[in-house]
């Protein structure tokens, strides 16, 4: 089963009807668009920085930190 649909399942079972995200707005650039062999069930995909998830982690945090301070 897809990640996302089971995390929307979920969510609906425990009646959480808004969630916040983190994403980019960042255009991809061509660049660097790496092609593959498809043995591993994909045709591409794109690189990224090895800090970039770590960073998006980060500011997801931070986020829910500010939001239950503002709470309390």
């Amino acid at each position: 089963m897809y990640v996302s649909k089971t995390v929307r399942k979920r969510l609906k079972a425990e009646k959480i009807d808004k969630l916040k995200v983190v994403s980019s707005s960042e255009i991809q650039d061509e660049s660097s668009l790496k092609m593959t062999d498809g043995s591993n069930f994909k045709k591409s995909f794109y690189g990224t920085n090895s800090y970039m998830p770590g960073l998006f982690g980060l500011y997801a945090a931070e986020t829910v930190i500010r939001y239950l301070l503002k709470k309390e």
